[in-house]
């Protein structure tokens, strides 16, 4: 539905420049006041629509009336049968597309066909049978003739009005119009193809060489009406798709389409890393559909044999297509689904091919782990991969310079910042020993250990090695990657330690745009900046661009991830900080309690991190007069600071006083 309203952004006048989000955000805004009459028509939905889209729908209702079409029930919506058409509008319908009886002499034969139970006025079924009959060249009392002999009307009538179970008659209808069409063996090649793509997105020209698919048989199809053809390519309708799907299943064998299989696992080309964000969407449609259809095919494999022998090509390539298919959803912030397209791949290895597979994909494993906060699960996959490497004697073990950072980077998660260290120091000197390293990937790890330094509060060597990556970034001209992106927000987290905040904000508008551009606006690591952002602008007194920044940052981050995922920490963390300076406790202990069972969860309870989230919680509680909770939250983070920090340190002594501070007030409460 998303979509849908995003298509009004130029009619209601809204600015191009501005991100999906806020022009989604200014679409609904604009309908809500909209003065006049507005019609929406949403054409065949085909699923059930979520709460929040048909709640708003009945905010809309004001003000917009809304139509939608679909084959099942929507929840709150006035209902009215359209399953049949006008028997007069179906005539004129057949007659729109047959032009070998203009004068309407058959007419009664044409009723005949579009009043039975097969078809019964469907738009679908009346558009197919007048494009066949129009290239039979027979007569329609010899093409109704035909239809009746071959059994096209002999299918039990169902109800056509809900839901895909009930929708039988049409599908069947469909099935034996299709099987009566005789269709040559490349037309019918052609159609086992399509019935693996999504409904109604565009099969593009690429596709069809791939394929090495008859141009000429497909200009046919397009007259008959099962495919259509658009601006971009080819579409199937959904329920011709649904209806022959059925039919077609176990008989197409993706490996005889030429090199199709081949070129949509090859992802880099068909999509580049540099391709933008909603480019990448779209296209990803096709990789999925056939990896949807791969995997079907496997497990009727994997069930026929136990060797699962019979194609190895077959097998090989869906390694390929399922680990790539996961470094794209990886790409995109879909996390769970990379993980699920990986293990597919290192099913396929272990189980059917025998032997271990490279040690990228564990290592791709342990990625997913690592963003989604399940860190010592991530260290588990990273060390398997780090093994592989490292009894590698191949080009490929420079990919372990990969795993290094990643590892270090799970232990800077955790607060390990001596191993953190220790591993981007063995990536460092790996690829000084290697002359084909990337100076990119030298690049990602000067800024990980920028951020190291950063997280230590050593700013100074944060910035050295930033420097050192701003000069491989200029000298490889690759000032708009997203690799550059990363040490650009780096860069702006150091000049707001500076407190330098025209710097600070310049370095993170840079690191913004080509991250919104390239990834997206909903892309985790867009969403880190957009926190970054946020933390800028509390900094300058921009409150309100604060709040707008963090609400981004912070409805990405639970889109992704969920409302317990690691990362999720320090951005509630930095929300608190925000209300707590606008002196708003009631708010800013509502976020600082978020931070709080994350940090014991991931970090221990002995963590300096959980300290200070109690401590967050105590300054609050202590604002807003609820001095019992406070003294809980200030003895527990007391406990960590006195062993980790020592009774010298400046965050024991004030917690001490605090505490003091607290049972004196609880005492004179009690002595009232």
């Amino acid at each position: 539905m998303e979509d849908d309203l995003l298509i009004l952004r130029e009619p209601l006048g809204i600015a191009k420049d501005l991100n999906r989000d806020d022009s989604y955000a200014a679409v609904l805004r604009e309908l809500s006041h909209f003065n006049g009459q507005l019609y929406l028509f949403m054409d065949d939905v085909t699923r059930v629509l979520s709460k929040q889209e048909l709640g708003t729908i009945n905010a809309l209702r004001r003000r917009v009336h809304v139509m939608i079409t679909a084959r099942h029930e929507i929840e709150g919506a006035f209902k009215v049968d359209l399953s049949e058409l006008d028997e007069d509008y179906a005539v004129d319908m057949f007659y729109g597309y047959y032009k070998l009886d203009r004068e309407r002499k058959y007419k009664e034969d044409v009723l005949a066909i579009i009043k039975a139970d097969t078809v019964r006025s469907h738009t679908l079924l009346v558009e197919l049978l007048a494009k066949a009959a129009n290239r039979s060249f027979d007569s329609l009392n010899t093409f109704r003739q035909n239809l009746e002999k071959n059994g096209f009307f002999k299918v039990s009538r169902v109800r056509l009005d809900t839901g895909h179970d009930e929708n039988r008659t049409i599908e069947e209808s469909i099935r034996k119009l299709y099987d009566n069409s005789n269709l040559s063996v490349e037309q019918k090649r052609i159609m086992s193809l399509f019935t693996i793509m999504t409904p109604e997105k565009e099969i593009y020209g690429a596709i069809v060489r791939w394929a090495e698919l008859d141009e000429n048989a497909i200009e046919e199809l397009v007259k008959l009406g099962w495919i259509v053809r658009t601006e971009g390519g080819f579409i199937i309708h959904q329920i011709t798709r649904d209806s022959l799907a059925k039919q077609m299943d176990g008989v197409l064998k993706i490996e005889e389409y030429g090199r199709l299989l081949d070129k949509v696992a090859d992802t880099d080309s068909y999509l580049p890393k540099d391709l933008e964000y909603m480019t990448v969407r779209k296209r990803m449609v096709l990789v999925e559909d056939v990896a949807v259809y791969i995997t079907k095919r496997l497990e009727r494999l994997f069930a026929e044999s136990e060797n699962g022998d019979e194609n190895p090509r077959l097998l090989i390539n869906s390694t390929y297509l399922f680990h790539n298919t996961g470094d794209v959803c990886f790409r995109l912030g879909d996390y769970e689904k990379a993980k699920t397209y990986y293990e597919k791949a290192v099913d396929i290895w272990e189980r059917k091919l025998r032997f271990s597979p490279n040690a990228t994909i564990y290592n791709n494993i342990g990625n997913v782990l690592r963003v989604r906060g399940n860190y010592y699960e991530a260290l588990h996959y990273y060390e398997i991969a780090s093994g592989i490497y490292e009894g590698s004697k191949g080009p490929e073990e420079a990919g372990i310079i990969t795993v290094y950072c990643n590892t270090a980077g799970v232990y800077k998660a955790l607060g390990n910042y001596n191993d953190a260290l220790k591993y981007y120091e063995k990536a460092i000197d790996f690829s000084n020993q290697r002359a084909s390293s990337s100076p990119m990937d030298m690049v990602a790890t000067y800024n990980e250990i920028a951020k190291v330094f950063l997280s230590q509060g050593n700013c100074d060597r944060a910035l050295e090695y930033c420097n050192k990556a701003i000069t491989v970034i200029e000298h490889e001209k690759a000032q708009n990657g997203v690799t550059a992106s990363k040490t650009y927000n780096v860069m702006s987290f150091i000049y707001l330690s500076y407190k330098e905040l025209k710097a600070a904000e310049e370095y993170g508008r840079k690191a913004l745009s080509i991250r919104e551009r390239v990834l997206g606006p909903r892309h985790p690591v867009t969403a880190s900046t957009y926190n970054n952002m946020a933390n800028i602008k509390c900094a300058q007194g921009a409150y309100k661009e604060a709040k707008e920044f963090y609400d981004k940052a912070l409805n990405v981050r639970l889109q992704s991830f969920g409302a317990e995922h690691p990362s999720l920490a320090n951005l509630y963390n930095d929300i608190g900080d925000m209300y707590s300076t606008l002196e708003d406790y009631k708010n800013a202990l509502r976020f600082f309690s978020k931070v709080l069972p994350i940090r014991k969860r991931v970090m221990g309870s002995d963590h300096l991190l959980t300290a200070k989230a109690h401590s967050n919680i105590a300054e609050a509680c202590y604002a807003l007069g609820d001095y019992e909770t406070a003294l809980k939250h200030y003895r527990a983070s007391l406990v960590v600071y006195s062993d980790k920090l020592g009774t010298e340190h400046p965050y024991t002594q004030e917690t001490q006083l605090s505490i003091m501070v607290l049972e004196m007030l609880i005492d004179m409460e009690e002595e009232e």
